[in-house]
C-alpha cells in the first residue's frame, strides 16, 4: 500500500499569492512592490507555504531567486485560482446595486387589486427585475422569510422588521345604486360581512352594527359571510345587500355607492414591511421608495378623505387601469 498524503495545516491563499507575485515579477523587490509589502514579508510567506506543503518552492542561484519544479507547479495553480477570483469579482461586483433580480412581494388581495397598475409600471421601468407576488391574507410569510417585502394591515408591526406606515384605511357602508335608492322602503336590510381565517368577523361588533343601523335608518340581518373582499364586492353589486368595505375597494367600483360617513377601524393601518438585511440592496430600496411615493398619491382614497379627494384619487386609479 502506498504512502497516504497528510497535510498538517490548511494552505493559506495569501501565502500562495506571494509566491504567484514572485513568479510574475521574477524579483523579490518587484514582487514586494506589486503587493505593497516589504521583501521580508514575501520571503516569510513563501517559507511558510513551503512548510505547509512540505516542498521546496524557491531556490537561490547567485543573487536570483528561482522557482523549483514544485514552485512552478504551485504558481501555475495560483494563476488559475487568481483568474477565477477575478472572474467572480467581475460577475458579482455591483450586482446588488443594479435593478436586476427578483423581489418577493406579499400583500392582501384587495391591496393587490388597488396597486396592480403601479406594479405593472414599475416592472415596465425595470425590465431586468422579476416581481414574485403572493396575494394572501396570511401574516407569517414575511417573518418566515418566505417573502422580501410585505404590504400589511396591522396595528402592531413586528419589531424585527423595518416598517413604514403608509396610510390609515377608512371603511364605509356600500351598496349598489339600486339598493341605495330603495333603502327607505326596506324594513330589514341584508348585511354582508367579512371574516378572517381564524373565524373572527371583521367590521362587526356593537359599535359597528349601531353605526350601520343608524346610517341605513333600518334594522339589519346577516345575509352572508366571506373571507374574500372581491366576492363581497361582487355580491353587493348584484344583490340587495350592503357591506362595510375599505374605501379603496368601494370607491373604485362604479357600481357601488357609499351610504353615510366613513369611519376608522382600530386594527387598520397599512404598513410597508421588509427585512433589515435588504435595506442596503439597491433594488429593494428603489422598490420600497417607489411604493411609498405611489401610496402617497393613493392615500386620499385609502383614508376616505373628502368626497372630492376620494373622487380624484379614484379617477387617477381608474385611468391607470
Amino acid at each position: 500500500m502506498g504512502a497516504s498524503y497528510r497535510q498538517e495545516s490548511p494552505m493559506d491563499w495569501n501565502d500562495l499569492q506571494h509566491l504567484f507575485a514572485l513568479a510574475k515579477r521574477n524579483t523579490l523587490p518587484e514582487a514586494a512592490e506589486s503587493l505593497h509589502v516589504n521583501r521580508t514579508t514575501i520571503a516569510r510567506r513563501i517559507a511558510r507555504l513551503e512548510e505547509t506543503l512540505g516542498a521546496k518552492l524557491v531556490e537561490r542561484i547567485g543573487r536570483d531567486l528561482v522557482l523549483t519544479d514544485a514552485g512552478r507547479e504551485a504558481a501555475a495553480s495560483a494563476e488559475i485560482i487568481d483568474g477565477e477570483f477575478q472572474n467572480l469579482q467581475r460577475r458579482l461586483f455591483g450586482r446588488d446595486q443594479q435593478l436586476a433580480g427578483a423581489i418577493r412581494l406579499t400583500l392582501t388581495p384587495a391591496i393587490g387589486n388597488l396597486i396592480a397598475p403601479q406594479l405593472a409600471e414599475f416592472c415596465a421601468m425595470h425590465p431586468e427585475l422579476l416581481l414574485e407576488i403572493s396575494s394572501t391574507n396570511a401574516t407569517e410569510d414575511l417573518e418566515m422569510m418566505e417573502s422580501d417585502v410585505a404590504l400589511r394591515l396591522t396595528s402592531k408591526p413586528p419589531e424585527n422588521l423595518v416598517g413604514r406606515r403608509l396610510a390609515t384605511p377608512m371603511v364605509g357602508i356600500y351598496a349598489s345604486h339600486a339598493t341605495a335608492s330603495r333603502l327607505p322602503e326596506q324594513e330589514v336590510v341584508e348585511v354582508v360581512s367579512m371574516f378572517t381565517g381564524t373565524g373572527s368577523t371583521l367590521f362587526t361588533g356593537e359599535s359597528i352594527e349601531a353605526w350601520i343601523r343608524e346610517s341605513l335608518g333600518a334594522p339589519t340581518k346577516a345575509a352572508m359571510h366571506s373571507n374574500s373582499t372581491d366576492l363581497i364586492r361582487e355580491y353587493v353589486a348584484a344583490s340587495r345587500g350592503v357591506a362595510v368595505l375599505p374605501c379603496y375597494v368601494g370607491e373604485c367600483d362604479a357600481r357601488l355607492t357609499r351610504i353615510g360617513d366613513t369611519r376608522q377601524e382600530s386594527f387598520a393601518e397599512l404598513w410597508l414591511l421588509y427585512h433589515p438585511r435588504l435595506r442596503r440592496l439597491h433594488r429593494f430600496r428603489a422598490f420600497t421608495e417607489y411604493l411609498v411615493t405611489e401610496f402617497e398619491q393613493l392615500r386620499p382614497l385609502i383614508e376616505g378623505g373628502t368626497t372630492e379627494a376620494c373622487g380624484t384619487a379614484s379617477d387617477a386609479y381608474s385611468a391607470k387601469v
